[in-house]
């Protein structure tokens, strides 16, 4: 749902509508798990995953409890741009106990450099949104940046804005 300048989902490939079916998720649960330790881990990421949908989330979870063994441990995490966080996206990562990262490029400046909406408007505010509402709601969560020539060049900065951020969390 963002264009992302150094995202390689960035272009054409964004218009075309592109989801796991349902029998290849089925198939990919089950042999993770089957093929993991006690403690298998689910990373979701690349592009937007929540664009999947709360369905298809409801789905993976419920295969991974139809294929888990006594004693595993299944995990999950994932990777957000964070526009779309809502009280049912809360709701899910809370009660599956979801680490949520939320891809935060530094500063507002920053930020908005590289993460676009698809009018060429900068992303910070939403994001900011989203993570407010993790923070509210007590989801475990944190930041990852994307380290460019450009950001690396506003490290005085950015650094300030993270600690900054990590200070209002109380």
């Amino acid at each position: 749902n963002l264009r992302c300048l150094y995202c390689f989902y960035n272009g054409n490939i964004q218009s075309i509508p592109c989801l796991m079916n349902y029998d290849l998720l089925e198939k990919f649960i089950s042999e993770y798990i089957t093929l993991s330790g006690n403690k298998p881990l689910f990373i979701w990421h690349g592009g937007e995953p929540l664009l999947a949908g709360i369905k298809f989330f409801q789905t993976a979870l419920n295969l991974q409890k139809k294929y888990s063994r006594q004693g595993q441990e299944v995990s999950n995490s994932i990777q957000t741009n964070a526009t779309l966080i809502n009280d049912d996206w809360i709701r899910i990562f809370k009660t599956n106990k979801f680490k949520v990262g939320v891809s935060l490029n530094g500063d507002e400046k920053s930020h908005n450099y590289f993460r676009l909406k698809a009018n060429g408007d900068g992303s910070f505010n939403q994001v900011i949104e989203g993570i407010e509402k993790l923070r509210r709601s007590n989801t475990n969560h944190g930041v990852i940046q994307v380290l460019t020539k450009r950001t690396a060049k506003r490290t005085k900065e950015n650094i300030n804005f993270f600690t900054d951020i990590l200070r209002l969390k109380g």
